[in-house]
């Protein structure tokens, strides 16, 4: 993946820097069924920059899904979020719980 940052604090500010890099894009999935309608799901997301691999971002959401018929389910899902080298005033770590009713038509 070829990456374009543009980090703009104050103007002239030594924090202002223009970044282009390369990143490898690698994940993991996995799914199980833990019982008749409910399942487990897991993704996660690293991309190391190719000239440094101490600079990574990570992207992870693990979840269930509640199957309720053919056509209506719910999940719940967590989802983590971190960057090795976040930019000026940004934590390098962040997260969110996410709920979903869907209808499969």
């Amino acid at each position: 993946m070829w990456e374009r940052d543009v980090y703009d604090v104050a103007p002239g500010g030594p924090d202002a820097r223009l970044q282009t890099t390369a990143r490898a894009n690698v994940y993991l999935s996995a799914h199980a069924t833990l019982s008749d309608g409910i399942d487990a799901v897991t993704t996660t997301y690293v991309q190391p920059r190719l000239t440094d691999a101490s600079d990574v971002r990570v992207l992870s959401e693990s979840g269930f899904v509640f199957k309720i018929s053919t056509w209506l389910s719910t999940s719940i899902s967590f989802v983590t979020h971190y960057d090795s080298n976040p930019a000026p005033g940004v934590l390098p770590t962040d997260t969110e719980l996410k709920n979903a009713i869907t209808l499969t038509l």
